[in-house]
């Protein structure tokens, strides 16, 4: 008799959870849209006050986590490199085709432009409201607010690991983006590098401090979103 109890209570578990799932799903899902969106009528704006499209204060959109606030002709000094020279109706179906980037900080997220020439822009966006750019990187990898501050540009880094399918004991850097150059380090499974997801169409450059330590072939290297259970919790 208990054991049909516990069967029966195992089997309530199961809908339950199913129903969970069933509910929660859709809900992010939903939730994922709405992010989307936000990101998307703030970069809009964004770009609107850049073509002269909107007479809005820049700082209301843009205030960099490092600097804080810029002025607009300090911004417009990188015109060509924010817009690629595409017409403002170019530039709205780019960002209504934006891509997003989580890299695990749980408070900011990174929106993607990618324009039709292969170039990208990326912006890091803020996950509170109202959502605020925090941070430009061209194509180049390069850091607009050091720029415009006329600093050594820091780099796009973002957090990766090994593909361990096609490397289950270590993989291999190179110190130049070909496979033919000299091994510089070793990584190991699990162990997290930060990379640079810009440079050669194949390779990324890893970085550590500032220092390039050797150049991954993209389809090595694991973005957050694909890490282990356990190595996210630890993350």
């Amino acid at each position: 008799m208990s054991y049909i109890i516990i069967k029966a209570k195992k089997r309530g578990f199961v809908i339950v959870f199913a129903l969970l799932f069933l509910i929660n799903g859709p809900l992010r899902a939903q939730d994922d849209r709405m992010q989307q969106m936000n990101f998307q009528n703030n970069i809009q704006l964004f770009y609107s006050i850049l073509y002269g499209n909107s007479d809005i204060l820049i700082s209301t959109i843009y205030n960099d986590v490092k600097y804080g606030m810029f002025t607009l002709s300090e911004i417009k000094k990188y015109y060509l490199e924010l817009t690629q020279q595409v017409t403002y109706d170019s530039i709205l179906i780019v960002i209504k085709n934006l891509t997003i980037h989580d890299d695990g900080l749980h408070f900011t997220e990174y929106a993607i432009l990618n324009f039709s020439n292969g170039k990208k822009i990326y912006l890091e966006l803020g996950l509170d409201s109202p959502v605020k750019i925090i941070g430009i990187w061209l194509n180049n990898g390069d850091d607009l607010a050091d720029l415009i501050k006329n600093e050594k540009p820091d780099k796009l880094l973002w957090e990766g690991i090994i593909n361990i399918k096609n490397h289950k004991e270590w993989l291999e850097l190179h110190e130049l983006p070909s496979t033919n150059s000299k091994i510089t380090v070793k990584l190991l499974p699990n162990q997290i590098f930060t990379y640079t997801p810009i440079g050669d169409k194949d390779w990324w450059p890893v970085v550590d401090h500032g220092h390039l330590l050797g150049f991954i072939q993209k389809n090595d290297v694991v973005m957050y979103l694909n890490f282990p259970k356990s190595l996210k919790d630890k993350f």
